[in-house]
């Protein structure tokens, strides 16, 4: 049996199911995140959790439509973070209950709009949400945002997250971590770890979230050489690697 719930304060910790298929339920990245969440987000944060018989299976996350966390701003609209199933749980329609329950809550508080950015078709696939009448508003052939209307199609405009970037040195990795994502925190750290064994004498900034005054300002979240950003296969760091010593190398 699925069971869906919203998530509140106190228990919003649930919303990392993938946490625990992947082993790092508790640890540093996890509790990162969780600390983060407390502190930044009295307000403008939903998390919803998933189980399938007693067993976590899935997980949302959701925030306002603005920046730094969402590509897309917009007064009266959402934006989903996060939407994600375990692994034995897919094709159960455990997805589908999730985004139902997102979008009656969206709908119940009067929102215009909900945004989703789909990133190569892989991760949140975007043909999920074109077959539940999202339509596709940018698409450079890697990233896709798409928008919902569910009360009017009211303003938005696209985040430009060169005003908020920290440029780059010349032959030097920029990694600008999501501090909502413990999972890519996790695996971006195991690739600075990496990047420094193999090329020990190349200059990597990290930057992290930087929150004052109730503005958060930082750079597109990824990994960039030069400003140009890099994908990151989690199970072939070593390709990524190899990329960038034949990118310097042409240089």
């Amino acid at each position: 049996m699925i069971k869906i719930l919203k998530l509140t304060k106190d228990n919003r910790g649930l919303a990392y199911s993938c946490l625990q298929e992947k082993g790092m339920w508790g640890n540093e990245e996890h509790q990162e995140s969780l600390s983060f969440t407390y502190k930044e987000f009295e307000t403008d944060f939903s998390a919803y959790a998933a189980t399938y018989n007693g067993e976590s299976a899935g997980h949302a996350i959701i925030i306002n439509s603005k920046p730094p966390f969402s590509p897309v701003q917009s007064e009266n609209s959402i934006f989903v973070h996060c939407l994600y199933v375990v692994n034995k749980f897919r094709n159960k329609g455990i997805g589908r209950q999730l985004m139902n329950l997102i979008e009656k809550d969206a709908l119940d508080m009067g929102k215009d709009m909900i945004f989703v950015q789909s990133i190569s078709n892989e991760w949140m696939k975007k043909d999920f949400f074109i077959k539940r009448e999202y339509k596709a508003i940018e698409d450079d052939g890697i990233n896709f945002i798409l928008m919902k209307k569910l009360n009017k199609i009211s303003k938005f405009s696209f985040v430009k997250h060169e005003d908020h970037s920290i440029k780059a040195e010349r032959d030097s990795i920029v990694i600008n971590y999501n501090p909502l994502c413990p999972v890519m925190i996790s695996h971006y750290r195991r690739f600075v770890q990496k990047l420094r064994e193999e090329i020990p004498n190349i200059k990597i900034t990290e930057n992290y979230l930087i929150c004052s005054d109730d503005v958060c300002k930082n750079g597109e979240f990824g990994i960039y050489l030069n400003n140009t950003p890099l994908l990151i296969n989690q199970r072939r760091i070593s390709e990524t690697i190899e990329i960038i010593i034949s990118l310097r190398n042409s240089t």
